[in-house]
Order: structure tokens, then sequence, then C-alpha cells
């Protein structure tokens, strides 16, 4: 059951090792320094403190802050497509233009590029 818990985060964070999954948990691993996130009308409870940077959200467009949204609430692509009423292949190009856009390549370098420090 465990193992089955542990796979499906590792899937749903984008990592490729459990290794990398057990950093992230950890108490001073990334998640740790994750907060409550507003993006595209959803709140996402993330973490403890830093919120999302309104300037890194300006370049993304509607689609993508939703997407992202999505994204940091561990929704599949597959979930995604179903929720915003498009197919999974615009789901996909969705992502791959927001990671580009903000130089990251999994959802955990979304989750901290999109945050910043409060105070």
């Amino acid at each position: 059951m465990v193992v089955q818990a542990a796979a499906g985060a590792q899937r749903k964070l984008g990592m490729e090792t459990r290794a990398e999954l057990a950093a992230f948990f950890s108490p001073s691993g990334p998640r740790a320094c994750l907060a409550e996130l507003a993006l595209a009308g959803e709140h996402l409870l993330v973490g403890s403190w830093p919120m999302a940077d309104p300037a890194r959200l300006q370049g993304l467009s509607p689609a993508e802050q939703a997407v992202a949204a999505l994204l940091l609430a561990g929704s599949t692509q597959a979930d995604m497509a179903r929720h915003r009423g498009v197919s999974e292949r615009t789901v996909a190009n969705q992502v791959q233009g927001l990671y580009r856009k903000l130089g990251v390549h999994s959802r955990v370098a979304l989750a901290a590029v999109l945050q910043m420090r409060a105070g």
C-alpha cells in the first residue's frame, strides 16, 4: 500500500526516482519551503510559507495559469484535459510551453519558480 502511494506521488510530481521523492518530502526539502499559491482562481496549500510571485505569472496566458494550478494540485494530464474540456495533447503542449517559459522541467521546479519569500 505504501509503495503504491509513493509511486503515485512520484508520478504526480513528475519525479524520476524514489530518492528524489524522499528528498522533496524531507523536513529540509522543497515541500517545506512552499506555501499557499493562488493561480487561476484556485488556492492551493502546498507547504509552509512563500507565495506565488505575481511577476512570474504575468507572462503566462490564462490557460497556462490554469494548467500550472492543476499541475501543482497533482492532477494528471488526463485529469487536466477532462477538467478543462480539451484534449490531452493540448494539455501536453500547454505544460511544455509553461515549462519552457519558466525554464523548468518538473512540477517541483515549477513550484519553486512560482514561489517568493514573504517579507
